[in-house]
């Protein structure tokens, strides 16, 4: 065991026995958390910038690996880069307050809160993203023209639940259903569509027809439209 005190470390030596003491749990191997623990200690609540980049590079690539396990990577539309950049963001802001760190009193809390914050990151850019998606396809320029920070563009859960008990209302049949969700929900495209779903789509065409047609009713439709302006 490490008899070193991690208060009296560089940060530099901090950061290489934090890795150090890492490389033990995949070993299976009795570690040290104290020195990881204190380096997140530094770099959230001392918001010591030198400790904010060991730890971004310490934790980098267990980052990306949980990122690549969470449900609905596989849509995302930003690179591994950007999603990384976004995960350690929210985390860094969620401390914002020193004395949010005196919550996680072990270094597993605060892994695990790191790993919601990536879980967190691919949820709202999921939201976003089908939205974006979902209000180019009405030609919704209110929303579009938005000065609104992206936080305030999302909707709320409960709003959420009201708009989608909207849309399906104006769904005719399985076949509607299953292109809405399958298209904005899930991102599929309309060949993966026609080959998902060829009970309901015998031509790849069809895709395209049933989506116009959706589409074209959504238009006309007021109570969506004022849907976007409450």
């Amino acid at each position: 065991m490490i008899s070193l005190q991690p208060e009296l470390m560089d940060v530099d030596v901090l950061s290489t026995t934090c890795q150090e003491e890492s490389s033990k749990f995949f070993r299976d191997e009795e570690r040290d958390d104290r020195f990881c623990y204190e380096l997140f200690r530094r770099a959230l609540k001392l918001r010591n910038q030198h400790a904010w980049g060991a730890l971004w590079n310490n934790y980098r690539n267990l980052v990306s690996g949980w990122l690549r396990k969470s449900s609905g990577f596989d849509s995302m539309t930003l690179t591994m880069d950007e999603l990384i950049t976004l995960s350690f963001e929210r985390f860094w802001y969620a401390m914002s307050d020193p004395a949010s760190f005196d919550r996680f009193a072990s270094l597993p809390s605060l892994l695990q809160y790191l790993r919601t914050c990536c879980a967190s990151t691919i949820t709202d850019h999921l939201r976003r993203h089908t939205r974006e998606r979902f209000l180019t396809d009405i030609d919704d320029a209110y929303y579009l023209a938005s000065n609104e920070k992206p936080e305030h563009q999302l909707i709320e859960h409960e709003e959420q639940q009201r708009f989608w008990r909207k849309i399906q209302g104006l769904l005719n049949d399985d076949q509607e259903e299953a292109l809405i969700q399958s298209y904005f929900l899930l991102g599929l495209k309309p060949r993966q569509i026609h080959k998902k779903y060829s009970h309901l789509f015998p031509d790849i065409q069809d895709v395209y027809r049933v989506k116009r047609n959706i589409m074209n009713r959504f238009r006309r439709d007021n109570d969506l439209k004022d849907f976007w302006q409450t």
